[in-house]
């Protein structure tokens, strides 16, 4: 569940434009289950962070840190390495990838996507920053990209509904295997995006989606 989160929190605004770190709070079925943190800072670094809490820390304890950097031209954020480390009930993976004209992945046991599959995807973090970032009132709901941790590839869109602070989101898994943990061997889900009105535009308040066990919610803080 935690993975298929940051997933979906998984165009680009100029980089100088969000600077502050965004505070997050993880709840399934109403029960706070984690904390998360994502920052922009920089010409181009985008860090994040997410840890389990409370009884969810104590049945299934996960922690996952990744840090993108990149360059910003002309308003456009284009990533050039991401590294993450994933700790999930004591064992720890570590992934690194290089993007650009010729993507490398370093992934311990894990069987990566060819370098042609990789091209011209973004990562994680940086499809993250472009689902959760502020941004004007127009267009706020259009997006669709497609992003990978160098293992798996997938796609996250956003589009309009008749509610103008609410927008519809899809995820979808499209290549590389599903992680290990049956629960979380969907290949789509959908979720949703409740909008705050800013004194520039609006921002994310809320992500939310069907889980197995109760409806989770990041809620921003």
């Amino acid at each position: 569940m935690l993975r298929i989160a940051l997933l979906l929190l998984t165009l680009a605004a100029p980089a100088a434009a969000q600077t502050e770190p965004q505070a997050w709070e993880m709840r399934v079925a109403g029960i706070p289950i984690g904390v998360a943190t994502l920052a922009l800072t920089g010409g181009y670094r985008i860090d994040a962070t997410a840890r389990t809490i409370g009884a969810a820390d104590l049945v299934r304890p996960y922690a996952y840190a990744a840090r993108t950097t990149g360059t910003a031209r002309g308003g456009r954020l284009s990533p050039a390495a991401y590294a993450q480390t994933e700790r999930v009930r004591g064992e720890e993976s570590r992934l690194a990838l290089t993007l650009g004209p010729a993507p490398t992945v370093r992934a311990k046991d894990d069987p990566t996507l060819p370098s042609a599959t990789l091209r011209g995807a973004l990562d994680p973090l940086t499809a993250l920053h472009l689902v959760l970032r502020d941004r004007p009132t127009a267009g706020a709901c259009d997006l669709s990209v497609r992003f990978t941790d160098g293992v798996r590839m997938g796609t996250v869109a956003l589009a309009p509904t008749s509610d103008p602070m609410r927008c519809a989101g899809t995820w979808r898994r499209v290549a590389g295997p599903p992680p290990a943990d049956a629960r979380e061997r969907r290949r789509a889900a959908a979720f949703r995006l409740d909008l705050a009105p800013t004194p520039g535009g609006v921002r994310v308040a809320e992500l939310s989606a069907d889980a197995p066990i109760g409806r989770f919610r990041l809620i921003r803080r």
